[in-house]
């Protein structure tokens, strides 16, 4: 999914056939509903920013957009929320200094299916997939990159270990 905006030029044939759509952004665009829809019965996936958009300062927005609560609602498709750190200074880098850009994957979130819901409860889903994503933020702040790897896998480590006292075959 992408803004419609993009959809110009020689980048309307690159995003077409590479599997991306339009959305407008600022409007109802129910249209970007039925193609997600569609998308997801299929079994396939969505990429999608639950602010509207990619931030430019890498500060994670203050408030959802409601469209990612109203798919996961309609649909019953779980989200799985992802924090992507230091891509808002890929415009700025300089001749062959690339940016570290780390993208942390949280687990995948889930709720009953609501046939129409409320836009009350499509914001409630969807600020509760921005909170998910501001925690992985704030882990990769105060931890930075290699903690935050160094944690995971030590509570992956910790959910395999037999409880204490348990028969090992």
């Amino acid at each position: 999914m992408a803004k419609s905006q993009l959809f110009k030029g020689p980048m309307e044939f690159v995003y077409t056939h590479g599997g991306v759509f339009p959305v407008r952004r600022g409007a109802r665009d129910e249209e970007m509903v039925i193609t997600a829809k569609s998308i997801l019965a299929r079994g396939g996936a969505i990429t999608m920013y639950c602010e509207g958009g990619r931030s430019r300062t890498g500060r994670v927005a203050e408030k959802a957009k409601p469209g990612i609560g109203r798919l996961a609602l309609e649909t019953g498709t779980p989200i799985v929320p992802i924090a992507i750190q230091g891509s808002s200074r890929i415009r700025n880098w300089k001749r062959l200094q690339f940016p570290k850009v780390t993208v942390q994957y949280g687990d995948a979130m889930r709720w009953e299916v609501v046939e129409h819901p409320t836009r009350e409860q499509q914001q409630a889903v969807a600020d509760e997939v921005l909170l998910a994503i501001r925690a992985m933020y704030d882990g990769l702040e105060q931890h930075g990159r290699k903690g935050v790897l160094r944690r995971v896998r030590e509570q992956r480590r910790a959910q395999r270990r037999p409880p204490e006292g348990a028969a090992v075959a």
